[in-house]
C-alpha cells in the first residue's frame, strides 16, 4: 500500500503543484507590458554632454545597450529596490546646492561581517545634475552589520575638502530573503555543493509536523519546494 498507493498519490500531487506553478508563471509573464504608449523616447545623440567625463559617457552607452537588449531588471525588482531606499542626508546639506562639485567621492566603512569590495571613484557634478554610485559589499555571515559613510567633495571657490556625514545603514539579512522556486535537481546539486545540511537543536511546543514546517517557513521568509 505504501509503495503503490501512497507514493503514487505523492508523485501526482507534486506534478500537479509543479504544473500549477508553471501556469501561474506563464500567466504572470503574459500580463507584463514591455512598453507604454506614452513612454518617452530617449535620443542619446541629442543629450547635453556638458560637465560629463568620458567614463560617465561610457556608462550611459552601456545603459542604452542594456535597455535595447532587455538586460535591465523587471519592474517588480525595481519596486523591491525602491522599498529599501534609505535617506542618508537632509535637504540642508550643501551637497544639494546648485554648484559644481569637484572630486566628489563616497567613502564607506563597515562594521561586522561586512567587507567593502571596491572603493567608489571620484566624480565631478555639474549644477542640477545627479549621480548614482554603486558599491559592492561582501556579506560573510547572517549577523547584522552597519555601514558608515561620508561624502567628500571640493568646490571651485574653496580648495579645502568638505565632508557630509551620512546616516548609518543597518543591514539585516532577513530583508534580502524572499520566497522563490527551484527545480528539484538544481536544489539537490546546490545542497551537495554548498553543504547546506546542518543539525540545529530546536525547542518548540508545536507537536504537529505540518504546523511546525509552516512556522519555520513564515519565520525565515522562505518557501517549501515540495507540497507538504
Amino acid at each position: 500500500r505504501i509503495w503503490l498507493q501512497s507514493c503514487r498519490q505523492s508523485f501526482a500531487k507534486m506534478l500537479a503543484e509543479k504544473q500549477f506553478r508553471e501556469t501561474e508563471e506563464m500567466r504572470a509573464k503574459a500580463q507584463i507590458s514591455h512598453a507604454q504608449p506614452d513612454d518617452l523616447i530617449d535620443f542619446y545623440h541629442l543629450k547635453s554632454r556638458k560637465g560629463m567625463s568620458q567614463l560617465e559617457l561610457e556608462d550611459e552607452v552601456q545603459d542604452d545597450l542594456k535597455a535595447a537588449t532587455g538586460g535591465f531588471t523587471k519592474e517588480t525588482d525595481d519596486a523591491n529596490r525602491l522599498n529599501r531606499i534609505l535617506q542618508l542626508t537632509g535637504f540642508s546639506d550643501p551637497v544639494y546646492a546648485e554648484e559644481t562639485l569637484q572630486n566628489l567621492c563616497l567613502e564607506l566603512a563597515t562594521m561586522g561581517d561586512l567587507k567593502l569590495v571596491d572603493r567608489p571613484q571620484n566624480y565631478t557634478l555639474a549644477p542640477e545634475s545627479s549621480k548614482q554610485v554603486r558599491a559592492n559589499i561582501k556579506v560573510s555571515s547572517t549577523e547584522t552589520g552597519v555601514i558608515f559613510g561620508n561624502i567628500v567633495y571640493e568646490t571651485s571657490n574653496v580648495m579645502e575638502r568638505s565632508v557630509v556625514v551620512l546616516n548609518d545603514i543597518h543591514i539585516d539579512i532577513m530583508d534580502y530573503i524572499s520566497p522563490a522556486t527551484c527545480a528539484d535537481v538544481t536544489f539537490r546539486n546546490m545542497w551537495a555543493e554548498f553543504e547546506w545540511e546542518n543539525k540545529v537543536a530546536v525547542n518548540t511546543v508545536i507537536q504537529d509536523e505540518k504546523k511546525f514546517l509552516n512556522h519555520v517557513i513564515k519565520s525565515t521568509n522562505m518557501k517549501c519546494l515540495t507540497p507538504p
